[in-house]
């Protein structure tokens, strides 16, 4: 996909916001195509996490707007936002399990909370969600059972339980080692294949971002600072995206570690 063509699903315009003196986000413009994977790069406190929020309808910002299919849900009203928010599916950086339910009541329960469909069905839908992540044969577990990322993976079929059109995911592979990581980046890219998914992931992880993003996006101090494929973000020459991509240390964090190690051998 490249990064004009298909339709608009999110759209975002001169999004600010601020918490009293603090500016998080600034003028922020950014358009989600439909079926793309649109990773939100950043790192601590750039912004990313607020803007999600703002995408959730969680937050309405100071000033600007956001589109989904066309709404604006800064604006219309709770009963519209919430027939939106049906169709986006989200996952949350800590999976968020209920520890009382079984992986498959934790599946179904938006599925119960949400629709009139018979129980029959609701089984048959959880058993196919949970056979998309590779989870039909961890059912009946509950999530304190399951490793860091099968619960990553469960959050993931509970957020696609409903059928989103839209699926958001907040740091999908972090906290997981290079294996468990890996088969979520795998499990992301299948669902973009097999559902026809728009997502939105969330990350700090480059390496994954890097192989499984259509288009990347990088907020520096509240600021979009570049939108591309891949390959422009590689090729990207501002300063704060080479310093992303060749971990390098902000100078300040370089001097407060070195000014400790100072004071902890002169200590000694």
């Amino acid at each position: 996909m490249t990064a004009n063509a298909g339709e608009r699903v999110i759209c975002i315009r001169n999004v600010s916001v601020s918490y009293g003196s603090r500016h998080v986000l600034k003028d922020v413009d950014l358009d989600i195509y439909r079926g793309e994977i649109l990773v939100l790069l950043g790192g601590s406190g750039s912004g990313k996490t607020t803007l999600l929020k703002q995408v959730l309808g969680l937050l309405k910002p100071d000033t600007g707007t956001i589109r989904i299919n066309g709404v604006d849900i800064t604006t219309c009203p709770e009963s519209q936002l919430a027939a939106i928010r049906r169709h986006v599916g989200v996952a949350f950086q800590e999976a968020a399990l209920f520890n009382s339910l079984s992986v498959e009541e934790n599946v179904a329960l938006p599925l119960h909370e949400l629709t009139q469909l018979a129980d029959s069905t609701i089984s048959l839908m959880v058993w196919m969600k949970l056979k998309a992540v590779g989870l039909a044969d961890a059912a009946k577990l509950f999530p304190p059972q399951l490793s860091g990322g099968m619960r990553k993976r469960a959050a993931v079929a509970r957020a696609i339980a409903l059928d989103p059109a839209i699926l958001v995911l907040d740091e999908p592979a972090a906290g997981l080692d290079p294996i468990a990581a890996a088969q979520i980046d795998e499990l992301v890219l299948f669902l973009k294949r097999a559902f026809h998914m728009t997502v939105l992931i969330v990350s700090h992880e480059l390496v994954s971002a890097l192989h499984i993003a259509d288009r990347l996006a990088m907020l520096y101090q509240g600021r979009l600072i570049v939108v591309g494929t891949r390959e422009q973000f590689l090729a990207n020459a501002h300063p704060q995206v080479r310093k992303f991509l060749d971990r390098t240390p902000d100078p300040i964090s370089r001097g407060i570690a070195e000014d400790f190690i100072n004071s902890y051998l002169r200590a000694g």
